[in-house]
């Protein structure tokens, strides 16, 4: 929270184990900064959830969590759903071999009406998930401060459902349907990573439904990223109990969907979920930085398909000349009513940008910045790892928590320099 009351908040996008190592930089960026311990509220999304819910749950200091969480992530969560899936497939080729086409029609049939019994893919990497990070805790266990919010969308409702320890919740059900104290935190970031067509949907046991649910709906929850791929609609929503005036977005999107591998309909439906999410997120970007949709909030957003150089900085000085830059950041930089003015004529403006370009760079310490900045092969590979849950590589863990390090730093000075007085 600021000096003068107003809450921060911090956007934990998914996008599996790309995201949970890519935030680890955005973490360590807000530690560096002195902001982290500032922050408010963390809300976070499928990966996303993979780290704000350790980081909520860690005992002891920011560089001790860092350390053993770096660890844990270069361990994938696959293993025993690919043994189900190996073992389901020797059923089938049994009875293949045994009855002949009969045995493929049978064991397609029954695999269309019990998929979700055979292939319980959620459930076994829920327990992996539990094993390697969580370790039995519950949602009363994540710490009160920050607050962290593990977001899903429900199937039934269309609609966002939020884990937190205060509540578990979406407007359909309201905040008193669920007991949620004892309800396991590996369920509730598994709800939020549960790719559709890949993961069975995660429900909610009857044990944790109160007499309020009787009569309604029951929630059938997917991935967060279908609803709020970013995890910013917590942060911003004007009935959210959890909204925030000073927004940081760690992004861990590249920004693309995948043309390779489309051989069959589940990928087609699995890319097409990809389209729509990117959708959603161009439209949030815009919103939240260029159409003013939140005029009471500030942003700074960390993308991880933005290039690693000076363009952030001529990115800001072409917002600053569309009027996209609020008035306090303005001043904090330096930047007078004149070079502005100059900036907007055509006659002055090139010689203004520069003037404005040497401000920000004293300003943001942009020598310092230079000095450790991903290359553009870093960058590259940073940018082509992977949403899966399968392990990665140390190399690969300290690529994308060097990006996301470097661009929140740059952001959040750029963008919200009041958070650093």
């Amino acid at each position: 929270m600021t000096n003068d009351g107003k809450r921060i908040g911090l956007a934990l996008s998914g996008g599996g184990y790309r995201a949970a190592a890519y935030h680890i930089g955005a973490l360590r960026a807000l530690h560096k900064l002195g902001v982290l311990g500032k922050v408010d509220v963390i809300s976070s999304v499928s990966g996303g959830s993979i780290t704000a819910a350790s980081y909520a749950l860690h005992e002891g200091n920011y560089e001790r969590f860092e350390e053993e969480f770096s660890k844990k992530i270069c361990i994938g969560v696959l293993h025993l759903a690919l043994i189900n899936l190996f073992l389901v497939l020797v059923l089938v080729g049994l009875a293949t071999w045994f009855c002949g086409g009969w045995g493929v029609a049978v064991s397609f049939v029954v695999l269309w009406f019990v998929w979700y019994k055979v292939l319980p893919v959620s459930n076994l990497i829920a327990w992996q998930y539990d094993r390697l990070f969580f370790h039995g805790k519950k949602l009363k266990d994540l710490k009160p401060c920050p607050v962290v919010t593990i977001n899903a969308t429900d199937y039934p409702t269309v609609s966002q459902f939020t884990f937190s320890r205060e509540r578990m919740y979406n407007y359909y059900y309201g905040v008193d349907a669920f007991y949620h104290e004892f309800f396991p935190v590996s369920k509730a970031v598994m709800a939020s990573s549960c790719v559709p067509f890949a993961f069975c949907p995660i429900r909610i046991p009857q044990t944790f439904r109160t007499s309020v649910m009787k009569g309604k709906k029951l929630p059938m929850l997917l991935d967060g990223g279908l609803y709020d791929n970013q995890g910013t609609h917590v942060l911003t929503d004007k009935m959210s109990p959890y909204k925030c005036s000073y927004i940081i977005v760690s992004d861990a999107g590249n920004g693309e969907v995948s043309d390779k591998w489309i051989f069959n309909p589940l990928i087609t439906l699995k890319r097409t979920s990809e389209v729509f999410m990117q959708r959603i997120k161009k439209i949030q970007v815009q919103q939240n930085l260029f159409m003013k949709a939140h005029p009471d909030k500030r942003f700074a957003y960390a993308l991880l398909e933005w290039d690693v150089n000076e363009r952030m900085l001529k990115g800001f000085v072409e917002n600053l000349k569309h009027d996209n830059i609020y008035p306090e950041v303005v001043v904090a930089h330096q930047i007078t009513p004149e070079d502005i003015t100059q900036l907007k004529n055509s006659d002055t403006s090139a010689v203004a940008g520069e003037r404005i370009m040497a401000k920000l760079k004293r300003n943001i310490l942009w020598d310092d910045f230079k000095s450790w900045k991903p290359s553009e092969e870093e960058h590259k590979k940073a940018y082509a790892i992977g949403t899966g849950l399968f392990g990665l590589s140390k190399e690969s863990v300290e690529l994308l928590s060097k990006e996301a390090e470097w661009k929140v730093m740059m952001q959040v000075r750029l963008y919200l320099p009041m958070l650093l007085s």
